[in-house]
């Protein structure tokens, strides 16, 4: 369900309980409910006279339940690590939560991480020192992240477009957004990049154990 700057949502969790969002723009230095009621009633004030029982799951909901946030994120270019040093999820590329990625892209920086490292982790079973070159590690890392990123940056930026174009806050524009939205927008298209196969993880991997003495 969408409006004028906002929109909501709800799925069911079982017979009794269901789970809801309400999204809506504000400035970055909006004042902020001071405590769960507050939440409520600015909950409540979005969705007003809506349909869908929106506003009496709103009500219906424990206060102390609720939990409120900024919807941010960052597009992602290039390397985001230095050194031996990397990152993953969302702390890699944060995205806005329009296409359900986030937790998605995580498991595929897991499965791409270790299938980068694997060889390392190789060839130091076979070797007398067992060591692994820091450098070797670090271009793997960098090599890890540019995949990465051509994989999440596209990803990124049309999340954050879709969102946009479902919280546009003028009548002209809302007619036309609903008029695509509710005729010619396609779920398959919408959905083409669930179908992306980020590949293996050898099922000979070693495993890297850390030992502090």
């Amino acid at each position: 369900m969408w409006g004028a700057g906002v929109r909501a949502g709800m799925y069911p969790l079982s017979n009794t309980t269901a789970y809801w969002y309400i999204c809506f723009n504000a400035d970055e230095d909006a004042p902020r409910p001071s405590d769960p009621a507050g939440y409520v009633s600015e909950a409540l004030s979005c969705v007003r006279g809506w349909s869908w029982d929106v506003e009496q799951a709103v009500r219906n909901t424990d206060p102390g339940t609720i939990s409120r946030g900024s919807i941010r994120d960052r597009w992602t270019t290039g390397p985001f690590g230095r050194s031996c040093i990397t990152l993953a999820g969302d702390s890699a590329h944060p995205t806005t939560p329009n296409l359900g990625q986030g937790g998605c892209t995580a498991i595929e920086d897991g499965v791409v991480l270790g299938r980068q490292l694997a060889p390392l982790l190789q060839h130091s079973k076979v070797t007398t020192s067992r060591a692994i070159d820091p450098d070797a590690v670090a271009n793997v890392l960098r090599a890890y992240e540019s995949e990465r990123a051509k994989r999440c940056m596209p990803l990124t930026v049309r999340s954050y477009l879709f969102g946009a174009a479902l919280q546009l806050q003028y009548a002209p524009v809302l007619a036309v957004r609903d008029f695509v939205i509710s005729n010619l927008f396609k779920p398959d298209h919408f959905l083409d990049h669930t179908e992306y196969d980020c590949g293996e993880l050898p099922l000979d991997a070693p495993l890297c154990v850390a030992q502090h003495v």
